[in-house]
């Protein structure tokens, strides 16, 4: 079974039959991946950025600073 709209993403086994609720992109950012293999995934987005850290910038060394200011 597939709903979608409820505001509660869920992806679960109920006896013999797979419950898939999409919740919804636009409050909550989630959504349901079909891969190729078949599996479905619950993809949370919001939960997805906050436990993927943003690469730090380099700090660049003092003679690369003066070659990229002058």
């Amino acid at each position: 079974m597939i709903c979608g709209h409820i505001h509660h993403a869920n992806l679960r086994r109920i006896k013999d039959m797979t419950y898939v609720n999409t919740g919804d992109w636009v409050e909550s950012c989630t959504a349901i991946v079909e891969h190729p293999t078949g599996e479905l995934t619950l993809v949370d987005w919001e939960e997805k950025i906050a436990t993927t850290a943003a690469p730090k910038p380099r700090r660049r060394k003092p003679r690369e600073l003066a070659r990229a200011d002058g």
